[in-house]
């Protein structure tokens, strides 16, 4: 073969070969998009065609393929906007005007058409936007600035809309329709209700629609507001003929808010059945609701469940409509909680709070129920959440959760008109708290002068600040009006022995003790008071009385009155005798609150005359029970620090030291303790605070001044003379001639020479 075969592809023929491809590719491209651009001016064609011939239907859909396959297609924009503003959508038609009017700026009628949907769709914001836009481009008219002007009306900017109408001074202007009905509506010429009334009704038959229809919206308002429903729904449904895009979504809310939801339903499903409007759609899940349409909640529903935040939350809170509807409280709660207090209709208030109830969360409820306050129609909503709430008021209450009952009862008291069970329960559970103050119990007392359970706290708080002679008068007042109560009386008896009526308080006590013969609690309670009171005699008596009682349960306590009887007569030896006897012959249980106190008093007494290892044992059996176990903890730890068991000691104190530690006694007790144990440093940390207040009891004051003297040495040894110096003068503020502190002192100056402080 020749080498002359191999030469056909030389460069020059690849590169003629490469520049044919690519100018048949480019034909093909050209070719492409001339077929497509013929396509595409076809279709048109053929939606005009359509149009001309009355499909209006079809070419729409024609109109709308041209939209979206050419988005530059002026003609397209233009005539889909024209079709729709003949169909009154105002909304979608603005949006096309203003693709036109950006297409071709030059065309004026664009811009002017777009501001036209914009208001007769009261599209404000947006015409506010067009107009504010419009005016950094060109001067607005005084047709325009009418526009402007009621614009920021409706948004709210009152000021602003006076000022621009006020700089308008073209008569033709002035006096056209929105012109008039600007001067109606921010009443520049301050004219009474009655002639700007009159004026809105001849602006209502203007032949401007806009002005028309927001005429008759006033006058609708204006109506409702003078409690003429029948003339408000009249204007409104003018309105909605005038303009069904706007004025069906306003009929059908007037009907809602009016509760003539028979009315409303069909309006709102006429609107939903070409749209997803959101708001619509939750006045019509609330609508349905109230008439129990569960069904059709559900059916709606399952339309939002797809799309952007907004419609998953409104989904999820008609599915929370559907599960009320079915009293699905566990449903309910967890479709509430995922929409976060986003509804504050009171519908959604309403169902958050028996959400809320449900789970018994009170700070739910709370925030529910401050929510309702700043909703209009407050008044009605609060009673109803207050129905809704009471059951658990209730039974928090009945469950002696006064903390849980006074905080739900204050959210509903209302000084004008006080409710007696509310005041109750706030009063019990304030004061359980230590809320309680004067001021709200004299407002219970003016409202509720002779109820018991006033009468009763007021007595209670009085004695808390130590005021009997106030609480006597409430507490007699009560027995005056027949409340003789057990609880009454026993108040009353610790009134009168607070008041230094000892006599009539025992007076009181026997004659209670006389219908509560075989009340063991009560008898106990008597026999303690009186012990404190070291009433002899009535024990005497109270000892006889036990002894001739027939069932051995009920002679119990004889032994312990004998050993209290013994203790006033200072037998001392027999007391301790009579107590161990009782307490091996007979062991307490622990199970009742009075034999608990008594095996308490009982392992008093035996420490008190050093009997420490019966003692130990009786405070041990009841450490988990007692009402006060730092007590308790305190106790011990005196009495195994006195049997030698210095650790076991300072355990139990440092349990009572953390129990409370702001309480002297507690502080002494550890201090003690570390001092025993040697743990000086702590020790003086501790009984410094009550020594320093000058508060601390001898006992105290002298392990304060062991453990101080230990560290002055211990400093001292450790050659820290100027803590030595310090610690030394400290000891010696409380102890002037304390001779190890003025030694050492004296040392540390020596050692320290010049530079001693």
């Amino acid at each position: 073969m020749s080498k002359r075969n191999f030469k056909i592809f030389t460069p020059k023929v690849l590169l003629f070969v490469l520049v044919l491809l690519i100018a048949a590719g480019s034909s093909t491209v050209f070719v492409y998009y001339l077929v497509r651009a013929h396509r595409r001016t076809m279709r048109f064609q053929e939606a005009l065609t359509q149009l001309e011939a009355g499909n209006v239907l079809f070419a729409k859909r024609l109109l709308n393929i041209c939209i979206n396959e050419d988005p530059n297609n002026e003609l397209a924009f233009v005539k889909m906007a024209e079709l729709l503003t003949k169909e009154g959508r105002w909304n979608n038609a603005a949006q096309l005007w203003r693709r036109a009017a950006v297409l071709n700026p030059l065309k004026a009628e664009y811009r002017q058409a777009e501001i036209d949907a914009l208001l007769r769709g009261r599209l404000y914001n947006n015409l506010l936007s067009t107009l504010e836009q419009e005016a950094k481009d060109t001067k607005l008219s005084p047709q325009q600035n009418t526009y402007l002007a009621y614009a920021n009306y409706k948004l709210d900017r009152v000021l602003i809309a006076e000022e621009i109408f006020l700089n308008i001074s073209d008569r033709e202007t002035l006096l056209s329709p929105m012109a008039r009905l600007l001067e109606v509506v921010l009443n520049i010429k301050k004219n009474s209700d009655a002639v700007r009334l009159r004026q809105l009704v001849e602006l209502a038959e203007s032949e401007d629609p806009v002005v028309a229809f927001e005429a008759l919206e006033h006058l609708a308002r204006q109506f409702t507001l003078d409690k003429q429903p029948e003339q408000a729904e009249n204007a409104l449904t003018r309105a909605r003929d005038l303009n069904p895009e706007c004025g069906t979504p306003i009929l059908g809310q007037f009907y809602f808010f009016n509760n003539n939801f028979d009315a409303a339903i069909p309006i709102f499903q006429e609107i939903l059945d070409n749209s997803t409007n959101p708001t619509i759609a939750l006045m019509l899940g609330e609508a349905l609701a109230t008439q129990n349409r569960l069904n059709e909640i559900r059916k709606l529903s399952e339309k939002y469940r797809v799309g952007n935040k907004t419609i998953l939350q409104l989904g999820t809170y008609l599915d929370a409509l559907y599960a009320f509807g079915r009293q699905d409280f566990a449903t309910l709660s967890d479709n509430i909680k995922r929409i976060k207090g986003v509804y504050k209709t009171p519908v959604a208030l309403l169902m958050s709070l028996h959400a809320a109830v449900y789970e018994r969360d009170v700070n739910g409820i709370r925030e529910v129920v401050d929510s309702i306050r700043v909703t209009e129609g407050a008044d009605a909503l609060l009673e109803q959440a207050q129905n809704i709430v009471m059951p658990l008021i209730k039974a928090s209450f009945d469950g002696q959760n006064f903390v849980a009952a006074a905080n739900l009862a204050d959210l509903f008291q209302n000084p004008n008109k006080p409710d007696l069970f509310l005041t109750q329960v706030s009063l019990t559970g304030n004061f359980d708290q230590g809320l309680l103050r004067r001021r709200d119990i004299e407002a219970a007392l003016q409202a509720f002068p002779d109820d018991p359970v006033v009468l009763h706290i007021a007595a209670e708080l009085a004695m808390q600040n130590r005021q009997f002679g106030e609480a006597l008068t409430h507490i007699e007042r009560n027995l005056r009006n027949g409340n003789a109560t057990d609880s009454i009386r026993l108040q009353y008896i610790l009134a009168l022995h607070n008041n230094g009526q000892t006599d009539r308080a025992i007076s009181q006590y026997q004659e209670l003790l006389k219908d509560n013969h075989d009340d063991r609690a009560m008898v106990y309670n008597y026999f303690a008071f009186c012990v404190s009171n070291n009433r002899k005699n009535e024990l005497q008596a109270l000892l006889a009385d036990t002894r001739q009682r027939p069932e051995a349960e009920q002679r119990y306590l004889a032994p312990y009155i004998e050993a209290e009887l013994a203790l006033l007569n200072n037998d001392i030896a027999g007391m301790v005798a009579i107590l161990k006897k009782a307490i091996s012959e007979q062991e307490l249980g622990t199970d009742k609150r009075e034999d608990v106190e008594l095996i308490y008093r009982v392992a008093y007494l035996l420490a008190l005359v050093d009997e420490i290892l019966p003692a130990i044992e009786l405070y041990e059996r009841i450490a988990d029970v007692y009402p006060m176990p730092i007590m308790v903890q305190l106790n011990l730890a005196e009495l195994y620090a006195g049997a030698g068991e210095y650790e076991k000691a300072l355990e139990l104190a440092q349990a009572a030291w953390q129990s409370n530690g702001s309480l002297q006694a507690t502080q002494e007790c550890l201090g003690l303790r570390l001092v025993e144990t040697r743990h000086y440093a702590r020790a003086v940390q501790l009984l410094g605070l009550p020594v320093d207040s000058k508060k601390a009891t001898p006992r105290a004051l002298d392990a304060w001044r062991i453990a101080m003297e230990a560290l002055i040495k211990d400093a001292f040894v450790a050659k820290k003379y100027l803590d030595c110096l310090n610690l030394g003068r400290q000891l010696l503020r409380h102890f002037s001639d304390n001779q190890v502190a003025l030694d050492h002192v004296a040392q540390c100056r020596a050692a320290l020479g010049d530079a001693a402080p």
